[in-house]
């Protein structure tokens, strides 16, 4: 089943930004919550911030693991 994750992100002088959203079942439901926000406190001031992005449930997206530093 696919779902759709929505986010806000931008940088700024303190540096990167993410503000987890929601997760919808259409891409249409996202995209109106992002008409919804866009001119909210926030939001408005990065309105190119949100992005949408398909996501399959039950599957392990991330199975290599990480390299240390």
């Amino acid at each position: 089943m696919k779902v759709y994750l929505l986010t806000h992100e931008y940088e700024d002088e303190f540096g990167e930004k993410i503000k987890f959203i929601g997760i919808f079942s259409t891409v249409e439901m996202a995209e109106n919550v992002i008409m919804s926000l866009k001119p909210k406190p926030g939001f408005c001031d990065h309105p190119e911030g949100f992005e949408i992005s398909e996501q399959t449930l039950d599957l392990v997206g991330w199975q290599e693991g990480f390299d240390k530093w």
